[in-house]
C-alpha cells in the first residue's frame, strides 16, 4: 500500500511541492529526529576532520580544461603517468582552477570575462545550519545522482550513500537510487520495507533527500531531432513500423507527431550484469543528465564544481574517469561519467551503443567516439581525479609514490598492508609514530588519503571488510562519528539531518 506525500523541491531556485509516493512504511517513520550534536556550525573537530575547510559557494566552477592541462593529456597514445603531481596540484593550486562566484575567469580565446552570478549563494555559516532536508535553498540548478544496484543493499552501497551525504552540498543535490526491478519488480518496496541494511535510510526517503527508483529497461527513448546527425542515420528509405510510426533509421523511429525515438529491447536475458550495467548509465543519463557513478566508488570532495556548466557560454562540460592502464586516446572509464539530458553527446553515445548491439563497454564507446572525432566533446580527467590508486598500482609510474602507497586493492582495508615499507613512504608531514613501531600510524586519517583526488575507486572488493583501524576503517569511523553528532565532516559542517544509525560492524 502507498501514500503520497508532498515534498519540498528546490529547483533552479524555485520552490514547489511535489507528490512523491512511498510505501506505508516509509510514511510512518520519523523523518524530524537530528543527530543530538548541537555545536555551532564549522566549530573545529578536535580530530582535525575539516581538512578541506569552508565548503565553495554553490557556484563556484572547477576549470576542467586547466585540470586536463596541468594532469596531462592523451597524446600519440601515450599518457601521463605521473599521479603525485597531479594529486598536488589538485590539493594544492585550487587558486587555479576553481572559481569562485563573481570571479573573473580566464576563457582560452576570449580574455577574461566575469562570470554571472546565478544568485545569492549557499554557504554555511553560524545562522545557516548545514542541511540534508530538501527544504534547504539551492540558488542554481539541483543536480541528480545516480547509481544503479541489484539484490539487497550491503554495507557498500551504505558506504556509497553515507560517503555523498558526508561530502555533497546536499541542497544542491538528489541521489537516486536505481534498483533492477526487472529481475526483481518488487524491488523497491522491499527495499523501503523490508531491507535492514537499507532501514536507517528511509527517514531521507521521506524528506527526499534520497529516492529510490525502479529500474526497468525503456522499450523506446526520445531522441532530440535537432541532436541527430541526418546525413548519418537517416540512410534507409521509410518504413511502416507500427500504426502511427516510421522506421527511418536503424532503431530509430518516427511518429506522427514528428517525435523521433530509439527502439531499445531488454539485454536482460541476453547479456552479463556488467553489460545491463554499461548500458543503463547512458540511457539514465540520456533521459535525466547528471552524474553517474558505480557503487565501488567513494566520494571523497565536493562534485558540484566539476558539475555546473561552463561559467561564460553556460554549455554543459560531460567528462569521464580515465581506463586504468590508460593505454591509448578514447580508453574512457565510464565508472563515474556526467553528461547531460537529451543533448547532442548523450544522443550520438546511446545510439552507438544501440547500433552495436547494445555494446556500451566505455572503451568501445571511447573508441568510436575518437574515430568519429567526437572524443573531445567527452573531457578524460587524469586516474588522480577519480582513481588516484591505479597507476601506480598498475604501472611503474613516474616520481613518488601516492600517499598512502599501496600496491593492491585491497590495501585499504587491511590493518597491516602489504609492503608496509612503502605506505608513507612519498609523506612530507610529521609522523606521530613511527609506522615501524605502531600499527596504526595515527596518520591514517582522511586528510592522508590520496589527498586532492574527488574519488576514489575501490574497484569491486565486494567481499572485503574494514580491519580495525584500516584505512577504509577511518572513512567509516569519520561518518559514523559526524551522523551521530560528534563529529564535522572535511567541510567543518556539523549533520543536522536525521539521526543514521552507524556500520552494523558485528556483521562483517
Amino acid at each position: 500500500m502507498t501514500v503520497t506525500i508532498s515534498v519540498l523541491f528546490i529547483l533552479h531556485g524555485v520552490a514547489s511541492r511535489t507528490p512523491v509516493s512511498v510505501p506505508r512504511c516509509v510514511d510512518r517513520l520519523d523523518a524530524n529526529s537530528t543527530a543530538t550534536g548541537s555545536h555551532p556550525l564549522l566549530a573545529v573537530s578536535s580530530r582535525h576532520d575539516s581538512y578541506l575547510g569552508q565548503r565553495h559557494q554553490a557556484d563556484a566552477v572547477a576549470d576542467i580544461g586547466q585540470i586536463v592541462d596541468e594532469c596531462g593529456q592523451i597524446a600519440n597514445g601515450t599518457g601521463v603517468d605521473d599521479m603525485v603531481s597531479c594529486l598536488s596540484f589538485l590539493a594544492t593550486k585550487e587558486q587555479e582552477y576553481l572559481y569562485p562566484s563573481n570571479h573573473q575567469v580566464e576563457s582560452r580565446g576570449q580574455g577574461v570575462q566575469q562570470v554571472h552570478d546565478i544568485t545569492t549563494s549557499y554557504r554555511p555559516t553560524s545562522e545557516t545550519p548545514s542541511s540534508v532536508l530538501p527544504g534547504a535553498i539551492c540558488p542554481g540548478p539541483v543536480i541528480p545522482f545516480h547509481v544503479y544496484w541489484t539484490g539487497p543493499a550491503t554495507w557498500r552501497l551504505e558506504l556509497f550513500v553515507k560517503a555523498y551525504l558526508y561530502t555533497q552540498n546536499l541542497p544542491c543535490s538528489r541521489l537516486w537510487i536505481w534498483l533492477d526491478s526487472e529481475r526483481e519488480p518488487n524491488a523497491v518496496n522491499r527495499m523501503l520495507c523490508s531491507d535492514p541494511e537499507f532501514a536507517r535510510f528511509r527517514p531521507l526517503v521521506q524528506n527526499g533527500a534520497l529516492t529510490l527508483k525502479p529500474w526497468n529497461f525503456p522499450r523506446r527513448v526520445p531522441v532530440p531531432a535537432q541532436s541527430l546527425n541526418t546525413s548519418e542515420f537517416y540512410t534507409k528509405p521509410s518504413q511502416t513500423w507500427h500504426e502511427n510510426e516510421t522506421l527511418v533509421a536503424d532503431n530509430i523511429i518516427l511518429d506522427t507527431d514528428t517525435n523521433d525515438y530509439y527502439i531499445l529491447t531488454s539485454p536482460n536475458l541476453a547479456l552479463s550484469p556488467v553489460r545491463i550495467s554499461d548500458a543503463v548509465r547512458f540511457i539514465i543519463l540520456h533521459l535525466h543528465g547528471g552524474l553517474y557513478c558505480d557503487m565501488d566508488i567513494l566520494l571523497l570532495r565536493d562534485m558540484r564544481p566539476l558539475l555546473l556548466p561552463h561559467p561564460i557560454t553556460s554549455q554543459p562540460r560531460p567528462f569521464a574517469e580515465q581506463w586504468v592502464e590508460r593505454c591509448a586516446p578514447g580508453d574512457y572509464n565510464t565508472a563515474v561519467i556526467s553528461l547531460p539530458a537529451n543533448s547532442s553527446i548523450s544522443t550520438y553515445l546511446l545510439h552507438g551503443g544501440v547500433r552495436m548491439g547494445m555494446n556500451f563497454h566505455p572503451r568501445v564507446i571511447g573508441h568510436m567516439a575518437l574515430q568519429d572525432r567526437r572524443s573531445g566533446e567527452l573531457a578524460m580527467l587524469h586516474n588522480a581525479v577519480f582513481d588516484p590508486l591505479v597507476t601506480d598500482l598498475r604501472r611503474p609510474g613516474e616520481g613518488a609514490c601516492t600517499v598512502p602507497c599501496h600496491k593492491n586493492w585491497h590495501s585499504a582495508f587491511m590493518r597491516v598492508v602489504d609492503a608496509p615499507e612503502m605506505e608513507w613512504k612519498a609523506y612530507a608531514g610529521v609522523p606521530v609514530h613511527d609506522v615501524e613501531e605502531m600499527w596504526p600510524p595515527t596518520n591514517r586519517t582522511l586528510s592522508t588519503f590520496f589527498r586532492g583526488a574527488w574519488a576514489y575507486h575501490v574497484h569491486n572488493q565486494w567481499s572485503k571488510v574494514p580491519e580495525p583501524t584500516s584505512w577504509m576503517d577511518v572513512v567509516v569511523q569519520a561518518q559514523d562519528g559526524f551522523f551521530t553528532g560528534e563529529r564535522t565532516n572535511a567541510y567543518g559542517e556539523w549533520w543536522q539531518g536525521p539521526m543514521l544509525e552507524g556500520y552494523n560492524r558485528d556483521e562483517w
